[in-house]
């Protein structure tokens, strides 16, 4: 892993990051990758090294990296500024792949928290696919996965983004189902996973895998219908204008609708006041307060005012726009975009009196209480129902509101899951584990590509645990050398004995010994070409 820090990106002709590898420091230095800046995109500030030069998601024995081999790194911000290039380069930075003690037990990733609605997303869980580099690269960190849903209009998509707090980068991506808000005749019903996405962060050690099951239903979605659950005192009778046959598009979904899948509100009546529109014209309207909750997933949306006249609510949001008219002549008086208050009749004295139509924005819902039955609002009509209300809703009633058809099945909305990442603890060491050790090579010939040079001959010891004695002998079971291991999961022998001449080429025995007492035996063979 090479980290580095983002300073070069401050220059206002900063072109982007390469970075490069090579066997030796003043050797030939092989491109791996190279990141420019994009539009949605973000720069890393670490790279992993798995092997894969090109790229392709395969790693091939040309590419392939050797462990106890160590590699030369350099990092370079290039520059590109009035058509001239330049390329500034980091110090030489230098890693060996080793490989982790086979008596440890990776680190538990265990939920710590968890925010937002996951919904018809499970919560996410993560495979850990290579558990040396994954104690490496996590242990003792934070992941953090975050999901939600976006509507285009016609279907439904989930970005997910991973993060881990150790790096600057996060690992992102989109869901896509095949999920549509207009509905799908032909391969309509329930469709479930679950997803998988391998190689999370590029690191070949984690995978995080996505539960999820939605029901795509054949007709789109659209306001269903609208229907009073509780009343205070008095019947209300106030006519209510929702099905978008009868209405379109003023009712029911609009063109831009944000809704995400069926839905079921709750608008509740609370106790309000009264608005001072003008003292002049005796224009003093009373209101109720409306509070809004989405049933299915028992959130409470926020009442917001948005900030230009054709803007319509976002997820999570509503707003209320209100027309007024003269009771005694039916003339439209007055409107007030998004008041986020519902208006009730209003009598000033024996001559003068208001009615109001109440148009709800729920998440790109709309429907109308229209008592005062005027069909229009802003000069945008939608049909009379042929009576004027008698008793307007009062605190403590309650509307339901049913968005149905599209796609059956809660939508994630803002989640996230955080995990905590545990450091690896040790196992105890077992017979299966010493002899799952691997010395390579064998046999061992002196032109192997793990010696530097035909003086720097070694062989490797390979899945050791953390603590253990090695003792070589000869097929005569003479001591040739005694290496005391510590560490990662593999040690080195330089082929030379106790005195430190080279040894000869012939057959030895291995004898490993664990700290708990456990051994095994392993045969290799030696041959140095002298």
């Amino acid at each position: 892993l090479v980290v580095w820090d983002s300073a070069a990106q401050s220059s206002s002709s900063f072109a982007g990051y390469r970075v490069y590898r090579s066997r030796t420091t003043a050797g030939s230095y092989l491109k791996l990758r190279e990141w420019k800046p994009s539009a949605g995109s973000f720069l890393p500030n670490h790279f992993f090294d798995i092997g894969d030069d090109d790229a392709d998601g395969t790693i091939t024995r040309s590419e392939q990296m050797r462990n106890n081999v160590e590699y030369f790194y350099r990092i370079s911000a290039f520059t590109d500024s009035a058509g001239r290039s330049e390329e500034r380069f980091s110090n030489t930075t230098s890693a060996s792949p080793v490989l982790a003690p086979r008596d440890l037990s990776y680190g538990a990733i265990t939920e710590v928290s968890e925010n937002g609605i996951s919904g018809s997303l499970a919560k996410p869980k993560f495979t850990v696919t290579n558990f040396g580099n994954f104690d490496r690269l996590h242990g003792g960190h934070e992941l953090r996965v975050k999901m939600t849903t976006i509507s285009t209009g016609t279907s439904y998509v989930f970005p997910v983004t991973v993060t881990d707090n150790a790096y600057a980068g996060s690992e992102s991506f989109i869901l896509d189902f095949s999920l549509f808000s207009r509905g799908d005749t032909v391969s309509f019903g329930v469709r479930h996973g679950p997803f998988v996405k391998d190689n999370l962060f590029g690191f070949g050690a984690l995978a995080i895998v996505i539960d999820w099951q939605f029901e795509q239903l054949p007709r789109p979605i659209a306001l269903d219908t609208v229907f009073v659950t509780q009343q205070s005192n008095d019947s209300t009778d106030t006519p209510l204008v929702f099905r978008d046959t009868i209405a379109v598009p003023y009712v029911g979904l609009l063109s831009r609708q944000k809704t995400l899948g069926e839905m079921e509100y709750e608008v509740e009546f609370l106790p309000g006041g009264t608005d001072t529109v003008s003292v002049t014209s005796r224009r003093f309207f009373h209101y109720l307060n409306v509070r809004i909750v989405e049933r299915k997933t028992g959130r409470e949306l926020e009442s917001v005012v948005p900030p230009g006249s054709g803007e319509i609510p976002g997820y999570g949001q509503w707003t209320i726009s209100r027309f007024t008219f003269d009771e005694a002549t039916n003339v439209h008086i007055d409107s007030r975009r998004a008041a986020n208050r519902y208006y009730v009749p209003t009598r000033i004295d024996s001559n003068t009196a208001f009615v109001f139509s109440n148009s709800f924005f729920v998440e790109g819902t709309r429907f109308v209480c229209d008592y005062a039955d005027q069909g229009r609002g802003l000069g945008r009509p939608w049909p009379k129902v042929g009576r004027k209300g008698t008793r307007d809703f009062s605190t403590g009633d309650r509307l339901r509101v049913i968005v149905a058809g599209g796609v059956s099945g809660v939508m994630p909305i803002n989640a996230t899951h955080t995990f905590q990442v545990g450091f690896p603890s040790r196992l105890a060491v077992t017979r299966s584990i010493l002899d799952s050790i691997r010395i390579v090579p064998n046999p061992y010939i002196v032109s192997h590509e793990a010696q530097r040079s035909p003086q720097d001959r070694r062989i490797l010891f390979q899945f050791l645990p953390k603590e253990c004695t090695i003792r070589i002998y000869s097929v005569a079971l003479d001591l040739v050398k005694t290496i005391h291991h510590r560490g990662d999961g593999s040690e080195e022998w330089n082929l030379r004995n106790e005195n430190g001449a080279l040894i000869a080429s012939q057959l030895f025995i291995a004898h490993i010994e664990s700290s708990n007492g456990i051994s095994t035996t392993k045969k290799f063979a030696v041959v140095t070409g002298e």
